[in-house]
């Protein structure tokens, strides 16, 4: 449901069935959604996760630092960007053909 669910397709159709909501698809929908706000919209944790009786752990998760290159690339191009441009230009970034392997 997580692929199905946020582009509206019915769990059966996916999985081969012909295109039709069926009492089943609605029924995972429904508790996908549930399922899926009862995240922290945050760190994407659910409550019951850290909670010990309800199946969690209080240390379910433990924080990692991660660089992500691409956004390292950004910022530096970035702030080539005159003053007066800023807002109206972004950085986009673009596969490197070289690069590809």
């Amino acid at each position: 449901m997580e692929y199905c669910g946020p582009r509206g397709i019915p769990r059966s159709h996916y999985l081969g069935g012909p295109l039709v909501w069926t009492d089943e698809d609605r029924q995972a929908a429904q508790w996908w959604l549930m399922h899926d706000k009862a995240k922290c919209p945050n760190c994407g944790t659910r409550p019951e996760e850290w909670d010990p009786s309800r199946g969690g752990h209080d240390h379910a998760y433990t924080a990692e630092f991660r660089k992500c290159w691409g956004c390292v690339s950004k910022q530096d191009a970035e702030k080539h960007i005159d003053e007066k441009d800023r807002g109206a230009v972004w950085v986009a970034l673009q596969r490197n053909p070289e690069a590809v392997g």
